[in-house]
């Protein structure tokens, strides 16, 4: 999709920042809001969705899962490896990616992961879907 966005076959694109974001600072894109609960730092110009449609809010996340029983001080280990806590320079380098690490104990990810299906669960079955999704467009809309 980036290619095509990029090559002007795709006009408007909601997608990862990962993705979009060395695009965005060449200047071959150009970002209208973030669909993150708050700007992102590295982007502080763009505003986030929510600033125009009340309570939006829509992130990606990646995660590693392991089979069977694991040490819990290896989990936490492996979690803080992976999202570079502890090193500034680790995590500078995925904020610079358009990635913001989020460390948590595999409570409190089980936690978030449910809250997440809760949130995706209720607004796939709203009747209001199709006003939210209008109400997105909105944004694309008025921006030329």
């Amino acid at each position: 999709m980036i290619t095509d966005l990029v090559g002007g076959q795709v006009q408007v694109a909601f997608d990862g920042m990962a993705t979009t974001l060395p695009h965005i600072r060449a200047g071959a894109l150009r970002a209208l809001a973030n669909a993150g609960k708050t700007r992102f730092d590295g982007l502080a110009e763009v505003p986030t969705i929510a600033e125009t449609v009340r309570g939006y809010e829509a992130s990606s996340w990646p995660a590693s899962a392991f089979q069977g029983a694991h040490h819990r001080k290896s989990l936490n280990a492996q979690s803080r490896d992976q999202c570079g806590a502890g090193s500034p320079g680790n995590q500078g380098a995925a904020h610079g990616s358009g990635t913001v690490p989020m460390i948590l104990t595999p409570e409190a990810f089980a936690s978030y992961v449910a809250s997440e299906a809760e949130k995706w669960a209720k607004v796939s079955s709203s009747p209001t879907s199709s006003r939210s999704s209008s109400s997105a467009a909105r944004i694309f809309r008025n921006v030329r």
